[in-house]
Order: C-alpha cells, then sequence, then structure tokens
C-alpha cells in the first residue's frame, strides 16, 4: 500500500529538501507502474500458458476451432516474412492514416465551433448526437458500392466511425472551461483567434486525445470492415481469405498483428498527451 506524504511547506524549506522530495515521489509513481506493467506481461503468460495445456496439449476443444498459441505464432512468423504482408500492412495503415487525419481536422474544427455557441449546441450538438448512435455497419455497403472497392471506400469509413467521438468530446471539453478563466483572458484582451488559441484549445486538448483514443480504436474496425465487403488488399483482405479457407491459425495471426497496430497507435496518443498535457492522466467525466 502506497503511503502518501504531504508536501514539505514552501515556506523556510531548503530548495534541496524539496527537489528530493519530488524525485523520491517521483520514484515511487514509476515503481508502481513497472509493478503494474510487469503484473499485466505476468497475466498475459499465464493465460497463454492455460490456453496452450488446455487446447495444445489436453484438447479441450479441437486445434481446428481454436489453435493453441503455438501454432497461432508459427502462422504469425510465417505472415511477417511472407513477401506480400508489408504491402497489405500499409494499404490498410495509410488508409487509417488519411481517414483519420481528415476526421481528426474536421472533428476538432466542429467541436470548437458548436461547443462555444449555445444556439450550435441546442440545434447542431444533438444531430451530432443522432448521427453518432446509427449503426455505421449497415451504411458500410452503400459507402463501397458509392466509392467503389478501392482506397476511398476504407476512407471514407475511416472518417465517419472517427469523426464523431472527436468532435462531441471537443464539444464537452469547450462547454469544461471554466468560465472565470475566460472573463480573466478578456480583462486582459484576449478575444476571437488569440482567446480560442491561448485557453480554449489548451483546456480543451485533454478531452481531444480521449475522442482521438476512441476513434483510433473505431478506425481499425471501420478499415477491416471496408476491407471485408470488398478489394483484394489490406488486412481485412488477409482475413477474410483465412476464414473463408478455415485457415483458423492463420486468422488469428491477422486479429494479432491489427491489435497491435491499434495499440500503436493507442501508444501514440498517449505519448501526445504526456508531451502536451502531462498535467491531465484522463478528461474527466464524459467519455464517448
Amino acid at each position: 500500500m502506497t503511503t502518501i506524504t504531504a508536501a514539505p511547506r514552501a515556506e523556510g524549506v531548503d530548495p534541496g529538501e524539496l527537489e528530493r522530495f519530488y524525485r523520491r515521489h517521483a520514484s515511487s509513481a514509476a515503481a508502481s507502474d513497472l509493478r503494474w506493467r510487469l503484473g499485466l506481461v505476468a497475466e498475459v503468460i499465464l493465460i497463454l500458458g492455460v490456453w496452450q495445456i488446455l487446447i495444445g496439449v489436453l484438447e479441450v476443444l479441437p486445434p481446428a476451432f481454436l489453435p493453441p498459441p503455438s501454432a497461432i505464432a508459427a502462422s504469425l512468423a510465417d505472415l511477417l516474412a511472407s513477401d506480400t504482408f508489408i504491402g497489405h500492412l500499409w494499404y490498410s495503415t495509410s488508409n487509417v492514416l488519411v481517414g483519420l487525419a481528415i476526421a481528426a481536422s474536421l472533428g476538432i474544427v466542429v467541436g470548437l465551433v458548436v461547443g462555444w455557441s449555445p444556439l450550435l449546441q441546442l440545434t447542431v450538438a444533438p444531430l451530432l448526437w443522432l448521427l453518432y448512435s446509427t449503426p455505421k455497419v449497415v451504411l458500410a455497403p452503400l459507402i463501397v458500392l458509392a466509392l467503389g472497392l478501392g482506397s476511398p471506400s476504407k476512407i471514407a469509413l475511416v472518417f465517419l466511425l472517427g469523426v464523431f467521438p472527436i468532435a462531441l468530446n471537443t464539444i464537452e471539453g469547450v462547454r469544461t472551461v471554466d468560465p472565470s478563466l475566460l472573463k480573466a483572458a478578456r480583462v486582459f484582451g484576449l478575444r476571437g483567434v488569440r482567446l480560442a488559441r491561448k485557453l480554449v484549445l489548451p483546456s480543451t486538448f485533454p478531452f481531444i486525445l480521449v475522442g482521438l483514443k476512441r476513434a483510433v480504436a473505431l478506425a481499425f474496425i471501420g478499415e477491416i470492415l471496408g476491407e471485408f465487403l470488398g478489394g483484394s488488399q489490406g488486412l481485412g483482405h488477409l482475413l477474410e481469405r483465412a476464414a473463408v479457407d478455415f485457415r483458423m491459425d492463420d486468422s488469428l495471426a491477422v486479429v494479432v498483428i491489427m491489435v497491435v497496430a491499434a495499440n500503436v497507435g493507442l501508444v501514440i496518443v498517449e505519448l501526445a498527451r504526456r508531451r502536451f498535457a502531462p498535467w491531465h492522466r484522463d478528461a474527466p467525466s464524459q467519455r464517448w
């Protein structure tokens, strides 16, 4: 159990003592984070070990239906060594990056504008919620039919799944800006774009990052969905072909690649948070 010690009083405190205090507590936080990560790794290893024993040794379920981790690892190694893997990976990743870039640009702008205007909050925000709650799966075939089997339909699906979490979180962030800070900023002459750049955007940034995290996770779903519906490239195409041929070990190997790719995106967003908003571990209250 971690003991929280009060910081030394500022008055009459040796600066060296204060520095040692913060170093000690930073070291304690780092050690706690390391213990959590080691515990997570141990948990994953335990699950994989039990899975290997139950399926690979005891064959509780037929390996054809649920391959053991050893078979998935072998298929993953073959996939990574294949000549076509990099092309498929880049096709999916590039579509996700383009779709997310468009979704972030439009979502942040719309969120700032709607969140700043009480009238737009009453008229536009409910419409955004309505569109966000619409199942995107039913729209996917229409988008593929309209835009074809190439990259545009995949980018459109990524955009459609990513723009609403970003916009809605941005709206919430603008609404939570402290009114007293806005008044103080106006007293010092901040208006319009300068006010948005100096106060509103920094205050909203943690909320934007939460929306981006959600958008990154959904973006890969949109990309894979588009590749499932049509096309001859991408990780979704590899997964679809493996599933049709009932190669479960190859299918799960592709799923592992997708999970890793999505988590790399989440790590990038988290690094951005630590770089630009280190004071904020998570956006309070709402997460969409």
